[in-house]
């Protein structure tokens, strides 16, 4: 009987510790998750006071519903993100409004990367400082709807924010605005704001990588006294109706690295340089880059100005226009300039393996125009422009092919035989005259591979 008994009280003991860890286990789960996962508005009524409240190493997560309020990380190492930030419906639902009060999230007090802000649309910030504000802070801001803000959607000043897969659009101030700032941009899409999509200004390092920056109504790009790599990107449909130079892109004391770019359909209706503009010693990289069907009144392509010396490799420059000179690319200085090209003012372009052609200009130099200037073109194709394949004094141009020839070593002057001119594919037919026809053997155009070094 006694060894009855004794089964039946271990038994029940053991149902009894059971019961406690099925009724207790979630609570005690529960309670614990909640020092590093705060909800709104389940556990706290705003974001802000989540972020109040928080500590580093925190996740705060908000549901879907319209958020007025201008939230500051007040220097804290937390992710704030929607409940889902893949997901483009949540984000859609899940809002931070500015109340035209003020900016609706601001980074001012030392945070890093770990400082995180995901999923989010922001909206109706005020003109001041934009939607977000990062100030000597460098935060990352990721898969965000930043849309219809009265002024920048993102301003950074003395920053090294990371900005990725997320969408800027239809802002009063422009996409972005960088000073002093190392930014760090990625995967991003750019569109439709009333002023410049990127702005990179005084002594700012910026990186673009695989971004659409499209039909802002200022400068696709505008970069000054910075640096700059872009690279991967798609520059298209920016109309700068204004004065000022530049569609695309523009470059004043800036030699950014421009790299496997599409830039096409820029405009600089009252202005030069559709697709890039270059002045005061830029010597921007262009590699490896289409520029196609931009717009200006002169230098449809691009614009070198006063002392710009840019390097442009491997690039297609078709089909861009111009209302006055240079169609293709049109450079011009400042300054008298002697027989032997000595003026410090004088832009310096050198121009290898590009294909110029089925550009337009409506008085001179429909492929390239050059005054005041010396442009160094090698192993390139210029065919097809009107009225004219170059204009202008001070070119060099060698192991080319110059439609109606042009004096040089190695020139020639031969219909290139590309595969589909028309469907915009200028890649070399096997019978091409061009192929092996460029210095050192390579083949001319730009898809042609030239390696200095000795022979």
């Amino acid at each position: 009987m006694k060894k009855y008994l004794s089964l039946i009280i271990i038994f029940c003991s053991l149902y009894l510790t059971l019961l406690v860890v099925l009724i207790m286990g979630p609570y005690s789960s529960r309670a614990q998750a909640s020092e590093h996962r705060r909800l709104v508005p389940f556990d706290y009524p705003t974001i802000q006071a989540a972020i109040n409240s928080s500590t580093d190493g925190d996740a705060i997560i908000v549901n879907h519903g319209i958020y007025y309020e201008n939230i500051n990380f007040q220097g804290k190492a937390i992710t704030v993100q929607s409940t889902d930030p893949n997901d483009s419906k949540v984000i859609a639902l899940t809002i931070i409004d500015g109340n035209q009060q003020n900016t609706a999230a601001t980074f001012d007090s030392g945070e890093e990367q770990n400082s995180q802000l995901k999923g989010f649309t922001i909206q109706n910030s005020s003109i001041a400082y934009g939607a977000i504000y990062c100030s000597s802070s460098s935060p990352s801001i990721i898969k965000c709807l930043i849309k219809e803000n009265l002024g920048t959607g993102i301003c950074c000043s003395d920053s090294s924010s990371i900005i990725s897969n997320c969408f800027i659009q239809n802002n009063l101030g422009g996409g972005l605005f960088c000073w002093e700032s190392t930014i760090s941009i990625q995967q991003c899409t750019i569109n439709n704001n009333r002023s410049k999509g990127i702005y990179c200004g005084e002594k700012s390092s910026i990186t673009i990588s695989n971004c659409l920056i499209k039909q802002n109504f200022g400068n696709g790009i505008g970069c000054v006294d910075s640096t700059a790599t872009i690279a991967g990107c798609t520059i298209s449909g920016n109309n700068f109706s204004g004065g000022a130079n530049g569609g695309g892109i523009y470059c004043i004391n800036a030699s950014p690295i421009i790299i496997n770019c599409l830039i096409i359909g820029n405009l600089a209706k009252k202005s030069n340089g559709g697709g890039i503009y270059c002045d005061f010693s830029s010597s921007p990289a262009i590699s490896q880059c289409n520029i196609i069907k931009n717009l200006a009144i002169s230098g449809g392509g691009i614009y070198c100005d006063v002392n710009a010396s840019p390097t442009i490799p491997n690039c297609i420059i078709a089909r861009n226009s111009a209302f006055q000179y240079g169609g293709g690319i049109c450079s011009t200085g400042a300054g008298l300039i002697s027989s032997e090209v000595t003026s410090l003012a004088i832009p310096r372009p050198t121009i290898i393996n590009c294909t110029i052609t089925s550009n337009a200009a409506s008085e001179n130099g429909g492929g390239m125009y050059s005054t005041f200037s010396f442009l160094k073109v090698s192993n390139c194709i210029l065919w097809n422009d009107s009225p004219d394949e170059v204009y202008g004094r001070f070119y060099r141009i060698t192991y080319s092919n110059v439609q109606g020839d042009y004096l040089g070593k190695g020139n020639i002057n031969g219909d290139p035989l590309f595969v589909d001119s028309e469907a915009g594919d200028y890649h070399l037919q096997a019978e091409s005259p061009c192929i092996g026809k460029g210095e050192r053997g390579c083949d001319m155009g730009a898809f042609g591979k030239y390696e200095e070094g000795p022979k």
